[in-house]
């Protein structure tokens, strides 16, 4: 994934050049539920923060003890905190939210935009939701009050669900690994998948909830499988950045307008069996025809 490439394309009678950045795949492209999930994350921290700091509501014994996913509150009836807990992040720690941001921010966009806001959005609440679940039944089976009696908080199980999603959607797409290795992505998130396996199997990093990682993936995994089963077609295709035409794996119902506010739905077709060039194209080859801004 090249998060920075400039665009551009020429004929006999006009040039015209843009550049992509990340901040495109967002407000440029139209990613509305990212880019509310990021802003909504944001201000709930800052707010846990500001009324913390007031001492108007204590982190702990108000965050997170209310809106954190504790299995011993789960049980006695506050079962919300399976969704709630998926919006709030560490107080003591911003790294976990910028962190959580950061994926949502990279790999959110090109998600829903494939998927469709509304569906993305039901996407992200049912693969933080599957974690929170797989993560209670994990933390409830040793019977610990330790793990019975810890919150557990953060939109890690929804941000791997939306990796899961990407390594289905753009397997072939290079990624820069620590921004350094490049590595499929696919790839990448196999190999995230059976890190957070190793740390569970040999209880690493404890402060950590992998289960709920793990449930996160699994839920997305589950979901993509059936889509697929659904439409009996592979998902590698070339959609990127707002295209509108027919692209290998997808094509987009002409049926709804570039100005629609609901924005448009994508359906899944067979691809060629010859594989398109790379949607993006390079800074002196202009992308493939149907790549218009």
């Amino acid at each position: 994934m090249r998060p920075w490439y400039k665009y551009s394309e020429r004929s006999d009678d006009y040039q015209t050049s843009r550049v992509i950045t990340p901040f495109s795949k967002v407000w440029g492209f139209g990613a509305p539920v990212t880019l509310g999930l990021i802003i909504a994350n944001t201000a709930i921290w800052f707010l846990m923060g500001f009324t913390s700091s007031l001492k108007l509501l204590d982190l702990h014994d108000f965050w997170y003890t209310i809106f954190g996913m504790t299995p011993s509150m789960v049980y006695s009836g506050h079962v919300y905190q399976v969704i709630t807990n998926i919006f709030l992040h560490s107080g003591e720690d911003i790294l976990h939210l910028l962190f959580n941001m950061y994926l949502l921010w990279v790999f959110g966009p090109r998600v829903e935009r494939i998927f469709s806001s509304r569906m993305f959005f039901a996407f992200y609440l049912v693969a933080g939701t599957v974690g929170s679940l797989l993560s209670l039944v994990m933390r409830t089976i040793p019977g610990d009050p330790i793990l019975l009696n810890s919150p557990s908080l953060g939109a890690s199980g929804a941000v791997f669900g939306i990796l899961v999603a990407y390594g289905f959607l753009f397997s072939k797409e290079k990624l820069l690994l620590f921004f350094v290795i490049p590595i499929e992505a696919w790839k990448a998130v196999v190999g995230f998948i059976v890190i957070e396996s190793l740390f569970v199997i040999f209880n690493l990093m404890a402060n950590v909830d992998h289960w709920a990682h793990l449930g996160g993936a699994a839920a997305a995994a589950i979901w993509m499988l059936i889509l697929i089963n659904k439409t009996g077609n592979k998902t590698e295709h070339g959609w990127h950045h707002g295209g509108r035409r027919t692209v290998d794996g997808f094509r987009v119902d002409p049926s709804r307008s570039r100005s629609s506010k609901k924005g448009f739905r994508v359906i899944f077709r067979k691809p060629p069996d010859k594989q398109s060039e790379h949607p993006e194209g390079s800074d002196d080859e202009p992308p493939p025809d149907w790549f218009k801004l």
